[in-house]
């Protein structure tokens, strides 16, 4: 017995001991076999094979029954809203298509060949881009009628959904090819491939339903009018969409009929297509060209596609595993996305609606990337149609992306910076691209904002395709980037931007342009710096514009608003049209609020205007003057508004209650639903958190139930006392509105607690209901940063920015106009930038930056100093500070000595006085202030979990010796 028992304790430890070593790691999960082959081999046989096996039919059949809402929509509805399209498609005998400027034609069913219809043989009315595609939307719309009516069959085991998905595509086989005559020379192109995805998915989801004959007539349309075809057009090496969805047809086509076609054919098809879609993936990587989000969308999402079949049907699954795709796209798809819904930022052709579900769904299921999974989760993307129902993920991998607070994506020319991850954070992309691609337009240093699930800087998105003013405002006159002489750029894809930091605190982007202007208006040099600070209470943004150039000309710095229901110029509701001298601006719609103040440059006029009169609303800030040189610096800072609105059901998940065994939940008293909080005890409480984008004193007005079951609720902001509510009638339930003024709110999270002051008179309970808050900033300009004094002269270029409640707080920050050193109002410094965050008369409270510098001064005093140059930032009130270097080196920094201890890359450094000297790494060095709180001496998690491994380690030894001592001395005694 008593070797058992040492062998438990002797057990025990050797578990303490693998917790101590493992306690830090990250579990993983078995991953799918990727590995290449060569010559590629069937893994199944018969049908369905593409998009699921008959094994994993059953998959499907229990997501269509599972109600967990998940991450969207449940399986259940998405079930539901796919069978109930596919009845529509079953009782209709024509469906229209609307094309360019609303012209509609209609198509009969099943169909017969358009090829020859004299209604589509000449473009729409006003239509000016040459041939037009009519047949992308009808085979689009064909594709998901076919694919919907075959996972219907699928899902149903109906019959009629697969009669009619074969009748389709029998009809179809009956065309002459399956590509427009009209369109191009008559080749392969996007409609080819789309009707092949229908025409595949009808083959595969349907087989067992189809005749002899059936199968014979769809599978020698495939054979004849998508793969030959296709077979010949794939090994060109063209970048654009086009030629990825023929691809990505053409893989899934071959793999559909790879023993019809013979393996060693079939084989050497496969062998073309994964060899173009691996220098397809190289070059996205590598080449800096790119069609903006929404066409990488188009063309990746069939793309990924046909990479899921192939990994599928004949395990080829390296291109899933390919750098692009994991490194890049996704992060590029979450920074340039906004903070509530992941809406994109529609730079270019685009849309603000992202797009990649099926790429972000086979990313996080077969790699569990989890910045695709958190892209899916927030979007509610992934979770409609037949794409969100085939590739839905079961078990969402998430990840939070704070390392793309602020990101620099070189391969694209994108510069994205947020406050951070709330939705009243704000996030700023940026764009100077080298891509010359089509879908591209003629933006380069421009840039959009978004905050609180809204668009407050915008963009015209997708172009227009007529000579008119809206093609024109489209493509390259409704950007918010520099205009000469009121023309716009004519060149794309000569652009360029550096990154000089991405830290939490500062982000500092320098976009050149000057090349994007035709010859006559040649800029020797249009740089644009982007610029965040990223103060915890207020932050905002700085955009610095050196423009320079051989020739005299009127340089207009502009801006688009067009989701903003009002504008004030200089505190007076705009005249539209009229150029007033004004030098702040502000914008405003029913979730946000963006302030613009200029510094003064001189003879700044500003004017709030529609393009044309007619379309979008742009802000233009001109001197109005010809001149060689021009700078603007302007300072931005969105809020999120000055009335906010919290519903409290939707809250009820974020909520903390003082005691678990208490009841929260939410009931149907209201439309909307009321919060009920039944407490047991005087005292009891619940707290929720309130997300506000701007510091100031709010008028809070609660909507609360009032019943004869009801009681006195008190409220807290933050710990502090702001007013109580009985709410007991001797009556039925109705609701009454409640104010409370002057609340202070910070910028972020603040604790709300509802806390129950027990019953009322002739009331044993004390039940509290509550409904809804509006949050209403007293001060409608609270939180916007405006320029207070301007720093202008010789080579200098900056100002004295007013930040904060009443704009109480100050920073100075200065730019070089030449590269050349700084010495203004007591800044000093031999780099390009240099900024005192938070300055008083007494000293520097907030920190202090500089870009490319080896030396900053202020009235005297060396904040830092480096044998190198480097890119420094130093917040003394918040995370993110970090010192960006080229090499290994040291610098002397001025800290603050007030206790608190200081860690470089993680490293503790001794502050004995208010200078240090830190060693640092090639690279990006960051820096922390960490205050000793409650006795804590900065032990981290993982370090307390291997000291407590450690102390059960020397217990189990200890009990170990004792019991084998004990047990020698009785073996000794017998």
């Amino acid at each position: 017995m008593k070797r058992i028992m040492a062998f438990v304790l002797a057990a025990c430890m050797l578990t303490c001991l693998l917790t101590c070593f493992t306690v830090a790691e990250t579990e993983q999960s078995a991953q799918p076999d990727t590995t290449a082959q060569s010559k590629p081999a069937l893994k199944i046989s018969g049908y369905p094979r593409l998009y699921f096996t008959a094994e994993e039919k059953q998959v499907l059949l229990d997501r269509a029954k599972n109600e967990d809402p998940g991450y969207g929509a449940s399986g259940k509805d998405m079930a539901d809203a796919i069978i109930a399209a596919a009845d529509q498609y079953l009782d209709i005998e024509t469906f229209s298509c609307t094309y360019y400027g609303d012209y509609t034609l209609e198509f009969k069913l099943p169909m017969s060949d358009p090829q020859y219809r004299t209604d589509m043989q000449s473009p729409p009315p006003t239509y000016t881009g040459g041939a037009y595609p009519y047949w992308t939307l009808m085979s689009r719309s064909i594709e998901n009628r076919l694919k919907y009516l075959a996972l219907a069959y699928v899902l149903t085991d109906n019959a009629a959904y697969a009669d009619r998905a074969i009748s389709y595509v029998v009809a179809m086989s009956d065309w002459e090819k399956w590509t427009d005559n009209n369109y191009g020379d008559g080749s392969t192109c996007l409609d080819t491939a789309h009707l092949t995805f229908g025409a595949t998915a009808v083959y595969d989801f349907c087989y067992d339903r189809m005749t002899d004959e059936q199968r014979d007539k769809i599978k020698n349309a495939i054979l004849t009018k998508s793969i030959e075809p296709l077979a010949k057009a794939a090994p060109s090496r063209i970048t654009d969409n086009t030629q990825v969805l023929k691809n990505s047809a053409f893989a899934v086509a071959v793999c559909l009929l790879y023993e019809d076609i013979g393996e060693a054919k079939a084989a050497k098809y496969i062998e073309t297509a994964t060899d173009y879609f691996s220098w397809y993936l190289d070059f996205l990587n590598t080449s800096g060209n790119h069609e903006g989000l929404m066409y990488t969308a188009y063309s990746v999402e069939y793309m990924m596609v046909a990479f899921d079949v192939l990994n599928r049907v004949l395990g080829i699954g390296d291109l899933i595993n390919h750098e692009y795709l994991n490194d890049f796209l996704m992060d590029w798809l979450v920074a340039g996305s906004e903070n509530t819904h992941c809406m994109t930022f529609n730079i270019g052709d685009s849309w603000t609606s992202g797009g990649f579900d099926v790429t972000a769904s086979v990313l996080n299921k077969q790699n569990h990337n989890g910045i695709a999974g958190y892209y899916l989760n927030k979007s509610h993307r992934g979770n409609a149609g037949f794409d969100g129902f085939i590739y839905h993920v079961d078990d969402l991998y998430i990840e939070q992306p704070d390392r793309l607070q602020s990101v620099f994506l070189d391969r694209v020319g994108w510069g994205s910076m947020r406050t951070g991850w709330g939705d009243t954070d704000s996030v700023f992309v940026c764009t100077a691209s080298r891509s010359k691609q089509y879908h591209n337009h003629y933006d380069d240093n421009s840039f959009m904002i978004a905050i609180n699930g809204t668009f407050i800087a915008t963009d015209p998105g997708y172009q227009d395709y007529s000579q008119s003013a809206n093609g024109t405002y489209t493509l390259y006159g409704g950007h918010s980037t520099l205009y000469v002489d009121g023309k716009y750029q004519y060149k794309k894809g000569y652009a360029s931007m550096v990154e000089k930091m991405t830290t939490p605190f500062l982000t500092y982007f320098i976009g050149s342009a000057g090349n994007s202007f035709v010859t006559n208006q040649k800029m020797t040099m249009f740089d644009r710096t982007f610029m965040l600070v990223n103060h915890a209470e207020s932050p905002y943004y700085l955009i610095m514009d050196n423009i320079a150039s051989d020739k005299e000309h009127v340089y207009t710095w502009r801006i688009n608003v067009d989701e903003a229901d009002t504008c004030e110029l200089n505190g007076e509701t705009a005249k539209l049209g009229v150029l007033q001298e004004a030098n702040f601006a502000k914008v405003s719609n029913d979730k946000a609020t963006m302030g613009i103040s200029f510094a003064d440059t001189g003879n700044i006029n500003m004017k709030y205007y529609k393009y044309a009169n007619m379309l979008g609303k742009l802000i233009d800030v001109t001197t109005n003057e010809s001149r060689p040189t021009q700078q603007f610096l302007s300072v931005i800072t969105p809020t999120a508004g000055n009335e906010l609105s919290f519903n409290f059901p939707e809250l009820e998940e974020k909520a903390l209650l003082s005691d678990d065994s208490l009841e929260l939940s939410t009931i149907t008293a209201e439309a909307d639903g009321m919060l009920l909080f039944k407490p047991q005890d005087k005292g009891d409480y619940y707290e929720l958190p309130l997300n506000v984008g701007t510091s100031g004193n709010y008028n809070l007005t609660f909507k609360l139930a009032k019943a004869n079951l009801y009681g006195t609720a008190k409220f807290y902001i933050n710990g502090e006392y702001i007013g109580e509510y009985d709410s007991y009638v001797d009556d039925y339930l109705d609701f009454e509105k409640v104010n409370f003024e002057n609340v202070l709110l910070k910028k972020g999270d603040n604790v709300l607690r509802v806390e129950s002051d027990g019953s009322s008179a002739g009331n044993d309970t004390s039940y509290i209901g509550i409904v809804s808050l509006v949050a209403k900033c007293e001060n409608a300009d609270a939180g916007i940063a405006k320029v207070k004094e301007t720093v202008y002269e010789d080579n200098v270029l900056g100002a004295v920015v007013g930040y904060g409640v009443e704009n109480a707080q100050s920073d100075l920050v200065l730019f070089s106009l030449d590269g050349g050193a700084i010495d203004k109002n007591g800044l000093s410094t031999d780099g390009i930038e240099a900024a005192v965050y938070d300055f008083t008369e007494e000293g520097i409270n907030g920190g202090y930056s500089a870009v490319d510098a080896t030396k900053l001064t202020y009235n005297g005093q060396t904040l830092f100093e480096c044998p190198d140059k480097v890119s420094v930032a130093v917040s003394y009130e918040n995370d993110g500070s970090a010192i960006v270097s080229g090499v290994e080196t040291t610098a002397r920094l001025t800290v603050p000595n007030d206790g608190r201890k200081l860690y470089v890359n993680g490293e503790e450094v001794a502050v004995e006085s208010d200078v240090v000297e830190v060693s640092l790494a090639a690279g990006e060095n960051t820096i922390q202030f960490v205050a000793l709180e409650g006795g804590s001496n900065g032990i981290g998690a993982n370090t307390v979990i291997l000291i407590v491994c450690a102390g059960f380690i020397l217990l189990a030894i200890i009990a170990l010796a004792v019991l084998l001592v004990k047990n020698k001395k009785k073996d000794s005694t017998q």
